[in-house]
């Protein structure tokens, strides 16, 4: 059996928050190398995932022309504790409930 059958398919469960992305702007007037904020709008979106209510949290752009994106990895950021015990990949881990 592969890692990834021993895990149950996370659902959306609930947006738990969205925070504006602000970044700050350099004395060069540069955004760090990221499209300008003209361009794109970010947000950190924190959601929940059922089973096991794991809270993940993403960047996503919303673009000037409609376009939305992730722009970060998916982080957990709450403990998993043992619910991914049945896996030994540290990033499927992460991701993982165990059915």
């Amino acid at each position: 059996m592969l890692s990834e059958d021993r895990c149950a398919k996370l659902t959306f469960h609930k947006t738990t928050s969205v925070r504006r992305y602000l970044r700050t702007i350099n004395k060069l007037g540069h955004t760090n190398g990221f499209v300008s904020f003209l361009e794109c709008r970010r947000y950190v979106v924190q959601f929940q995932t059922t089973p096991g209510f794991g809270i993940f949290e993403a960047t996503i752009g919303v673009y000037k022309d409609g376009g939305v994106r992730v722009e970060s990895d998916i982080d957990r950021v709450n403990l998993y504790g043992n619910q991914s015990a049945c896996v030994q990949d540290a990033l499927l881990r992460t991701y993982c409930f165990c059915v």
